[in-house]
């Protein structure tokens, strides 16, 4: 998914995104600031959402990296449809709203819980000490 989807649903997230005249949605010029933050935060929210990757898919990985919103997140689908969206738009939403930020936090765990509820299982020998 790219970086910019996820940005455009975080300004949905944080109602910023109106619609031009054809009804067609568009982000205002004035969140430019917003869309350079969101490089560095997405970068950082990647790190952290990592070992979640590595959980959901069952297979170790690099950690993954953008450098523009034009990038595309080499993350799993569910962790870019629904948890950096959310973690995102917190983020960027943070000094101006504080209840907003901790509602879409709470989303965004429950997002985690849920695809943690459905990732790929270990199974492993059990290694007998006593016997």
């Amino acid at each position: 998914m790219k970086a910019q989807e996820i940005f455009e649903q975080a300004m949905d997230l944080c109602a910023l995104r109106g619609s031009d005249g054809d009804g067609e949605p568009m982000l205002p010029g004035d969140l430019t600031d917003l869309a350079v933050r969101a490089v560095g935060i997405l970068n950082v929210l990647m790190g952290e959402l990592h070992s979640l990757e590595e959980r959901l898919t069952g297979k170790e990985r690099p950690y993954a990296r953008i450098y523009g919103l034009e990038e595309t997140v080499d993350l799993c689908e569910g962790i870019c449809r629904c948890v950096l969206p959310y973690r995102l738009a917190a983020m960027l939403i943070a000094e101006e709203d504080g209840e907003l930020y901790r509602v879409l936090l709470h989303h965004a765990d429950e997002a985690v819980k849920g695809l943690l509820s459905h990732g790929v299982a270990h199974r492993h020998s059990i290694l007998e000490v006593y016997g």
